[in-house]
């Protein structure tokens, strides 16, 4: 099942003229490329983030589409939502790229460092592991990544990440 979904869409994209007349807001991370967030309607589950802080080339000028709740999205959905903001295709839906992919899979009881034992990913020659510290007892590997961004896959140990987060 998909996580988390982030596509990018050319700037110069034509937009539904109705949607982009929100207001737009600063961007919640610090430190974040883009200028501008804009939060969809509650129905679409849709954050958009859009101008760039730096000079950037017209031609890698794009805006970030930030799925949330894609877990009960169906690709249909999700062309659906594209379509709703900007007035493409369908078909053309399928040529954006992905900024970022989340799978997620519930596997209670498995560390990660089976994982990292297990899982080869073809064409990483490496894989970086994070270690966790909670308090002073170390708890084992909580994140293994191959490869680098923007191709980048990550397994990692979500409850883990939600304790330290507290």
């Amino acid at each position: 099942m998909i996580d988390r979904l982030e596509l990018t869409v050319p700037e110069g994209t034509p937009k539904v003229t109705g949607f982009w007349e929100t207001a737009r807001s600063k961007p919640e991370k610090i430190g974040s490329p883009y200028a501008y967030t804009i939060n969809a309607r509650k129905d679409l589950a849709l954050t958009i983030h859009c101008g760039h802080r730096v000079p950037t080339p017209s031609s890698r000028r794009h805006y970030k589409l930030d799925f949330t709740d894609t877990h009960l999205l169906s690709a249909h959905d999700i062309v659906w939502k594209i379509c709703s903001v900007f007035q493409i295709s369908p078909e053309q839906t399928l040529t954006l790229k992905v900024a970022r992919i989340d799978f997620t899979a519930d596997t209670s009881g498995t560390p990660v460092q089976w994982f990292r034992e297990h899982c080869r990913v073809l064409k990483k020659r490496g894989s970086k592991d994070y270690e966790s510290m909670e308090t002073e007892t170390k708890m084992g590997i909580t994140t293994i990544t191959f490869g680098k961004s923007p191709d980048l896959y990550r397994i990692y140990n979500r409850i883990a990440e939600k304790r330290e987060r507290k």
